[in-house]
């Protein structure tokens, strides 16, 4: 399986984070239940929300108004601003994710701060102090993993609309969920918990495989592409899934041979047709790793033979 002549196929690429059990649940195969523990479905316990039925979690509006259920600039103004009441995180959980939701036609934006509710701002334009590197942000998911909630034990949510000429921003909802301090989860509602994706796209609180590459003059793609998990536990070997010699499934995993997989990436580095996988390795087993390249075959697999080794420190990633 290759890309020559004019094939285009994806690739997915997961990492797989291994859970300590105590945070996963048993499993009671007589009932088909978890027994304890494990993710489940969040709960109003788990969230804080505002879809703005009402002003009832509003507790400054300037320059802009709420109407029919979202937040919007007032007749005249180009900008404005709306902040939360103050959000605390119940006991036992912690703070987790921001989820936002806007229209933002042309090039209208809306920019979300995440304050400390209990300290006055010393910075203009802004109700409270923001928590530094969560002001003016973009992004429609954010992870809010690191905002301690023992030095943040109330937080505020401020947006700040600004239009651009007849093109008017809308606030339509938001909400910080809250996770139990042992407990780490992604719902795919966005790219906000991820460190790194190629290939993917996240949508309906799914990952799919990026298939644009179809639209390619002349190309297809596989239905089927190789996928490949590293092994944060044991690095010292990746599981690949290659698929069926009819591309109509997936074969069983194969366990791959390597120095260490926490980074892993694809491209036809030697232009042969055949996509390379790239590993970088972080140190383990108390020693540094060297990172790889393994040569991509015309079978569309890898394996360590002829493996090029790159001397590495504590590579964690690749960057391009």
């Amino acid at each position: 399986m290759t890309s020559k002549g004019r094939r285009v196929w994806a690739t997915i690429l997961l990492i797989i984070i291994f859970i300590s059990p105590a945070y996963l649940g048993d499993h009671d195969p007589s009932t088909g239940t978890d027994t304890s523990g494990g993710p489940g479905p969040l709960d109003a316990s788990t969230s804080w929300e505002d879809d703005f039925s009402d002003t009832g979690s509003v507790d400054t509006l300037m320059g802009t108004q709420v109407v029919s259920g979202e937040v919007g600039l007032l007749p005249g103004e180009t900008g404005g601003l709306i902040a939360s009441i103050g959000i605390s995180c119940p006991p036992g959980l912690r703070y987790d994710l921001l989820v936002v939701d806007v229209a933002t036609p042309g090039d209208s934006s809306v920019l979300v701060s995440v304050l400390n509710a209990t300290e006055d701002s010393q910075q203009v334009g802004y109700v409270n102090e923001p928590i530094s590197g969560f002001k003016d942000l973009e992004q429609r998911d954010v992870s809010l993993g690191s905002i301690s909630t023992t030095a943040y034990p109330e937080i505020r949510l401020q947006a700040d609309l600004l239009a651009s000429g007849a093109d008017r921003p809308s606030l339509l909802s938001w909400a910080v969920r809250f996770l139990p301090v042992d407990e780490w989860r992604d719902d795919f509602i966005g790219t906000g918990k991820m460190d790194d994706w190629k290939g993917v796209n996240t949508t309906s609180e799914q990952i799919s495989i990026d298939l644009s590459g179809k639209t390619n003059p002349g190309g297809d793609y596989d239905a089927f592409p190789p996928v490949v998990f590293s092994r944060t536990s044991q690095p010292s070997k990746f599981d690949a899934i290659y698929p069926n010699a009819g591309n109509t499934g997936y074969l069983d995993p194969v366990a791959v041979d390597c120095t260490g997989s926490l980074g892993v990436t694809f491209d036809d580095l030697d232009r042969d047709g055949d996509f390379d996988l790239i590993l970088a390795n972080s140190p383990h087993g108390g020693q540094d790793k060297d990172s790889q390249i393994y040569w991509g075959k015309a079978s569309g697999t890898w394996g360590p033979s002829g493996a090029k080794n790159l001397q590495t420190e504590g590579a964690e990633r690749i960057l391009s």
